[in-house]
């Protein structure tokens, strides 16, 4: 999990919301895809395309707009604009692709789990996005596990109710630390340049944003990799 530093909503957006009927499922109307589809890239380029929870990659094509705030539970929020982050499917996409029924609810949970927005459901989370600290909250092992410090139950929940410590992230948290370790000699030399270089926006998978998990890359140097 990042900081994400909110800012205005698109003037379309504003336009729309001050319309009578205004709703998130009349917003989600073809009629209405023009407005939808600024939201949704104002959301991705606001995060540096990278999920709001996890920090995998996240595009046009696979965004979920998520409410912090439950919709169901806060419905006067469900158009507000500081309420909304883009996620990933949260392995919903690939359950579906893979479905068979001869797997039960625990091999499927197993093999194809459900974390982030698709996880947390009508959940609500202590430790969020719009936290400016909320990156302190978690650290990363070598192995792609998140964790947080002795006695944080806030941050402990967190983990649990958006299921980051499934397997499917665990692998690629893994994978982006193992960029770093392979590096680690000449990393230790210029520790501060890298760290700066991760933080930065740079063109990647047709995009211009974060890398996907720079700030697990970021937190594993600053725990691991001595100066």
């Amino acid at each position: 999990m990042k900081y994400i530093a909110k800012k205005e909503a698109p003037k379309e957006y504003q336009d729309y919301c001050r319309r009578n009927k205004a709703s998130y499922d009349d917003l989600r109307e073809e009629n209405n895809r023009v407005v939808y589809d600024k939201l949704r890239v104002s959301l991705l380029e606001e995060q540096g395309y990278i999920c709001c929870y996890c920090g995998c990659r996240i595009t046009l094509d696979n965004v979920t707009v998520e409410h912090l705030k439950p919709r169901d539970k806060y419905k006067k929020q469900e158009l507000d604009y500081f309420n909304l982050l883009a996620s990933c499917d949260g392995g919903q996409n690939k359950r579906r692709k893979n479905k068979r029924a001869t797997l039960n609810k625990n091999e499927r949970d197993r093999q194809y789990p459900l974390y982030c927005n698709c996880k947390k459901g009508n959940s609500e989370i202590l430790v969020t996005p719009l936290i400016d600290n909320c990156e302190e909250r978690f650290k990363y092992d070598e192995k792609g596990n998140i964790f947080c410090k002795e006695g944080d139950t806030a941050a402990e929940n967190t983990i649990n109710i958006l299921n980051l410590n499934n397997s499917t992230l665990k692998n690629q948290r893994q994978a982006a630390i193992k960029t770093i370790i392979w590096c680690k000699d000449e990393i230790q030399k210029n520790k501060k340049e890298e760290i700066a270089r991760l933080s930065s926006k740079q063109n990647d998978d047709d995009v211009f944003g974060y890398l996907p998990f720079y700030f697990v890359m970021i937190s594993y140097l600053e725990s691991f990799i001595k100066k």
